[in-house]
Parts: C-alpha cells; sequence; structure tokens
C-alpha cells in the first residue's frame, strides 16, 4: 500500500475521532447553558448531523489503515509469496468501502423513517 494513504488514512480517523470527541464536550457545555427548548433542538439536530458525518469520515479513512496494517502483518506471518495481495490492496480498500456504501444505502432510508435525524435523542 502506498505510505501517502495510509498515512492520509492514519490522519483523517485521527482528526474523526478527535472531532467526535471535541463535539461531545461542546455538546455537553452548551447543554448545560441552552434553556430554550427550541435551541436545544436545532443543536441536537445539528449535532447529529455532525457526529454522523465524523462516523463515516472514521469508516472511511479507517479501511486503508486496516488493510495496510493487515498486509504488513501477512507478509510476517505467512511464509508463502503474498504478491497478489500486495499488489491489489487498493482493490481490497475500494471492496470494504463499496460494502459500506451499500450498507449506508440500505440503513438510511430505515434511519431517517425512525427518526434518526430528528435530534430529539429517542
Amino acid at each position: 500500500m502506498n505510505s501517502e494513504v495510509f498515512n492520509l488514512g492514519l490522519l483523517a480517523a485521527g482528526l474523526a475521532f478527535l472531532g467526535v470527541i471535541a463535539l461531545s464536550v461542546i455538546g455537553w457545555l452548551l447543554e448545560k447553558s441552552m434553556k430554550n427548548a427550541e435551541e436545544k433542538e436545532r443543536f441536537g439536530k445539528a449535532s447529529v448531523m455532525v457526529a454522523f458525518s465524523l462516523f463515516i469520515i472514521l469508516c472511511f479513512s479507517l479501511v486503508p489503515v486496516f488493510v495496510g496494517v493487515f498486509v504488513s502483518l501477512l507478509k510476517g506471518a505467512v511464509p508463502v509469496d503474498i504478491g497478489f495481495v500486495e499488489e491489489n490492496d487498493m482493490l481490497l480498500v475500494f471492496a470494504f468501502w463499496a460494502a459500506i456504501i451499500i450498507g449506508f444505502a440500505i440503513a438510511l432510508p430505515r434511519m431517517k423513517k425512525d427518526g434518526f435525524f430528528s435530534g430529539n435523542g429517542q
């Protein structure tokens, strides 16, 4: 795997994880100061969208990291030639990304129907 792809995935995953933590702290601080229910609902909707976006970024950015780690561990653990896997590691990444996209395509209509994006926490 190209080290730039691995490093970019690692950087994006780290930043998305820190973003989730920062969003949690900001939400905790703002929830104490908000008195109006309308403000809380608006902030809830926005925070759900931001948190879901960060989750998607985290999912997609961890795939090249895990594939890179898997291929490097496979090189040391398997006594046979893994040239095919090593040469086509980006195809593995694209296959996992396709599986994630298919999963989101299946789940999103149900999430919308169940009120996931309403932000009311129910």
